[in-house]
């Protein structure tokens, strides 16, 4: 069985502006380095990109229509185990 951890940090945030950039960071430093190629962050904010690419986890740009506020965490999930 293959296991993943997802971490889905879309840019737009209407109530805190850029939140998930705060977030990420705080998150990636609880996880243990040698679990880190488990972890899938999903992202189409270009710091987030490079902050995922920085501390070694596999990165997916996420595509626009799953980055909109009506964008669905089940079809996030699956566009990220098809990846």
């Amino acid at each position: 069985m293959n296991r993943f951890f997802l971490i889905p940090a879309r840019k737009g945030s209407k109530g805190v502006p850029y939140k998930n950039r705060s977030l990420v960071p705080v998150i990636m430093n609880k996880i243990p380095k040698q679990h880190r190629e488990f972890v899938l962050l999903t992202s189409n904010d270009n710091e987030i990109i490079k902050l995922g690419n920085d501390m070694g986890v596999k990165v997916r740009l996420r595509p626009d229509e799953l980055a909109s506020d009506t964008a669905s965490m089940k079809s996030v999930i699956i566009d990220a185990i098809s990846f």
